[in-house]
């Protein structure tokens, strides 16, 4: 249980880790990051950090899916924010 979730989502990585959480018996948290690949050679890749600190989860595969659905949201709002700045950039030709 002590190792890292990975998963691949719009070119970015997500990174899950699932911990047993203080409970009346076994419950699990999970701590994770998403990070995105350089696009220069000089630049650092982007990272966000998130976690789930109360043991809310019954299981190690329930606390995974519910760190990767948070991770699949910022790469989401990652690639659609980039789309978007992408598209206001583009130069328009005035009309004919």
């Amino acid at each position: 249980m002590s190792a890292w979730a990975i998963e691949q989502h719009r070119g970015c990585s997500i990174h899950i880790l699932v911990v047993v959480g203080r409970s009346d018996g076994f419950k699990y948290a999970y701590t994770g990051f998403v990070c995105s690949p350089k696009q220069a050679a000089l630049e650092y890749p982007k990272l966000e950090r998130f976690h789930h600190v109360s043991p809310d989860f019954d299981s190690v595969d329930v606390a995974i899916a519910a760190g990767m659905q948070v991770g699949r949201a910022i790469a989401e709002r990652w690639t659609s924010h980039s789309a978007q700045h992408q598209t206001s950039e583009r130069p328009t030709r005035p009309p004919s």
